[in-house]
C-alpha cells in the first residue's frame, strides 16, 4: 500500500494511510522489528512519510473499531491467498465502509457482488487505481458502503446464533425420522465389534 501512495497524493493529498497494531509476536521474535522498520524507510524512500502513521501498539477493539469508523476507505494488502479470516475486514464490512482488498479467501467471499474491490497481489498501481476510483466517485463510493452494510447484517451475533439454532433443530427432526435402532454388538462408543 505504501507504494501506492505518491499516485494517490498526486490527486489527495490531503490523505493518510494508518496501520495499526503492533509486529505478530513470532514475526517480532523471528525477524524483530524489520518489517516495520522497512515500511518506515519504504516511506522515507517515497516522500510519503508524512502521510503514514505506524500506530505500533496494541490497539484494543474499542479502538480498533473506532479507527475503521473514522476511515473513507479500508484496504487489506494482505500478501497470501491462505488468509481464511480478517477480524478487520468482517468490521469494515460490518461498519459499512468502501473496502480495497487483495484476493485473499476471506476476503473474495466477503466482497464479491461489488461489496468491494479486489486488486492483485503486490500491485501498487492496481490499489493506488482502485483508491483514486472511489476517491474520485463519492456516489459509487457510498453504494459500494451501503452493500457492504446491509449484507453484514446477515452475519450479526443474533442472526448467526439463529441460523445455528435452526440448523441444530433441522439436524434433529431429520434424526427424530430415521432413529437408529440399537444394537447388542454395539459397545456404547458408537463402534460395532467384529464377530469373532
Amino acid at each position: 500500500m505504501i507504494r501506492a501512495l505518491p499516485a494517490i497524493l498526486e490527486r489527495h493529498p490531503n490523505v493518510v494511510y494508518i496501520v495499526s497494531g503492533v509486529t505478530h509476536p513470532h514475526i517480532r521474535k523471528r525477524d524483530g522489528e524489520k518489517y516495520r522498520e522497512g515500511l518506515r524507510a519504504l516511506a522515507e524512500e517515497l516522500g510519503v512519510s508524512a502521510q503514514l502513521i505506524l500506530n505500533n501498539r496494541f490497539v484494543s477493539e474499542e479502538e480498533l473499531v473506532e479507527h475503521v469508523g473514522a476511515a473513507d476507505i479500508y484496504i487489506t494488502p494482505y500478501k497470501q491467498e491462505a488468509q481464511i479470516v480478517s477480524g478487520t475486514l468482517a468490521i469494515a464490512l460490518g461498519a459499512g465502509k468502501a473496502i480495497v482488498s487483495t484476493p485473499y479467501w476471506h476476503a473474495r467471499e466477503l466482497l464479491a457482488e461489488k461489496r468491494g474491490v479486489i486488486v492483485p497481489f503486490e500491485n501498487p498501481k492496481a490499489i493506488a487505481d482502485a483508491v483514486l476510483a472511489l476517491l474520485d466517485n463519492p456516489a459509487e463510493r457510498h453504494a459500494m458502503r451501503k452493500r457492504a452494510y446491509l449484507y453484514s447484517r446477515g452475519t450479526t451475533w443474533p442472526k448467526t446464533a439463529r441460523n445455528y439454532m435452526a440448523s441444530f433443530q433441522r439436524a434433529r427432526f431429520e434424526r427424530s425420522l430415521q432413529p437408529r435402532p440399537a444394537q447388542a454388538d454395539d459397545d456404547g462408543l458408537g463402534q460395532h465389534r467384529p464377530d469373532g
